[in-house]
């Protein structure tokens, strides 16, 4: 008769016990948010959503073409548009912190499609590659910033909802680019804000232990 494995026996005993003594899973709840439609239509989607809790996607009207939307919980859904005219199919499908969606529009009327971007309430045609026709956008970063050379100002701001842990300079300070101006934690990870060109800390916005949201103005620098 072959004898007993003792090893496999040491291990169902002690997989038993762990398992008796791990807690419950706790269910989890959540909210569910019907996001509407467009007047008369009957279909939406969502297709991407930021730490703000704001959706981009794409809903139909009554006569079933569709457009991308940004929905917020204080303006609800909004159309975004399409390249002209009108008529056009477009879909949105990525946002970011600041609201810019990135997606597609048809363009012509062999229905090919361009890769769009809606900024500020602009659309924009990102077009093609050389000898191209169709083009697609499916992300969006959160870090773009305003402009990132020259002699004017630049504002560097919050790339999510955090806190302010450290605030590495002071008004009038001289300097460089990709130096350390301040440290956000967000989601328990911290993020060193850096400066995006070198020259001098012209306004200081940033408070150690101050709460901050997304594309809140942190430095700006000149």
């Amino acid at each position: 008769m072959p004898r007993p494995n003792r090893v496999a026996i040491c291990l169902y005993l002690i997989l038993s016990l762990v398992l008796r003594a791990a807690p419950a899973a706790t269910a989890q709840t959540y909210t569910i948010t019907d996001l509407g439609t467009f007047p008369g239509g009957g279909v939406s989607q969502g297709q991407g959503i930021n730490f703000l809790g704001q959706v981009a996607g794409y809903a139909r009207f009554s006569n079933f073409n569709a457009h991308g939307f940004l929905w917020t919980t204080s303006h609800g859904l909004k159309d975004l548009g399409a390249i002209p005219p009108a008529s056009h199919f477009s879909v949105g499908q990525a946002i970011n912190i600041f609201g810019d969606v990135a997606g597609y529009s048809v363009y012509d009327q062999l229905l090919d499609e361009h890769a769009v971007l809606w900024r500020g309430g602009k659309l924009y045609d990102l077009g093609t590659l050389p000898g191209g026709t169709i083009s697609f956008a499916y992300g969006i970063r959160s870090n773009r910033r305003a402009k990132t050379s020259g002699d004017g100002p630049v504002e560097v701001r919050a790339q999510m909802p955090g806190k302010v842990i450290k605030v590495l300079v002071a008004p009038g300070d001289t300097v460089e680019a990709g130096q350390g101006l301040v440290v956000v934690e967000a989601m328990k990870m911290q993020n060193e804000m850096k400066a995006p060109k070198g020259g001098k800390v012209a306004r200081l916005h940033a408070r150690e232990g101050a709460t901050v949201i997304a594309g809140e103005p942190l430095v700006v620098v000149e």
